[in-house]
């Protein structure tokens, strides 16, 4: 079994790598199905295994079944009520897939049961921000920062919530924008576009 520290590490590589994104061209069908045969067998056998049903909700999203996800991460967090880890994973593949309500939910208490984690401050700011709820965006994309100043999804998601505002405070979009790049964000044209406008 997986220590607390290395699945959250886990799922938060695994979430780097499939949260919103689509399905891989380069993904082994084939071993993704012998992965969730596995998995399954592993719930079948152990249904309160939290960790298998965290990396079969995982499996499931990376692989774009994001109902079947949602369900596995929901019976994680009731196996193991008290692992950040499962309700990190189903907040994230919430938010992902327009499921704020549940996304703040489940992100509220990943922060509550790991308060420094740098990575649940910026997916609740996220989805804060995507409620449409600029303020508490702010300030759990700040406090993220705090606790990790080298986050450059948090910095990048600053910049976005600073560029929504009216009028916009352009320098410190841009100071957040260009950290991110600097710390190995993609360049994002449609921010570019409107910091490039700004200096017109």
């Amino acid at each position: 079994m997986q220590t607390k520290a290395r699945l959250l590490a886990s799922v938060l590589a695994l979430l780097a790598s499939c949260a919103g994104a689509p399905a891989a061209d380069n993904a082994d069908p084939g071993a993704d199905a012998v992965a969730r045969a596995k998995l399954t067998r592993i719930v079948d056998a152990e249904p309160k295994n939290a960790a298998a049903l965290i990396e079969l909700g995982l499996l499931e999203a990376r692989t774009q079944q994001p109902d079947a996800a949602i369900a596995h991460l929901q019976r994680a967090t009731r196996a193991e009520p008290d692992s950040a880890a499962a309700w990190l994973a189903l907040g994230v593949t919430a938010c992902e897939n327009g499921k704020l309500d549940l996304a703040l939910a489940a992100l509220s208490q990943a922060v509550l049961l790991e308060p420094r984690n740098a990575k649940a401050h910026n997916y609740l700011g996220v989805t804060v921000g995507r409620k449409g709820w600029k303020d508490g965006a702010e300030a759990e994309l700040q406090r993220a920062l705090e606790l990790d100043d080298t986050l450059a999804d948090a910095h990048f998601n600053l910049a976005v919530v600073y560029l929504q505002e009216n009028p916009p405070p352009l320098e410190l979009a841009r100071r957040h924008y260009y950290r991110a790049r600097e710390l190995g964000a993609a360049p994002d044209s449609l921010v570019e576009k409107q910091l490039k406008r700004s200096k017109e």
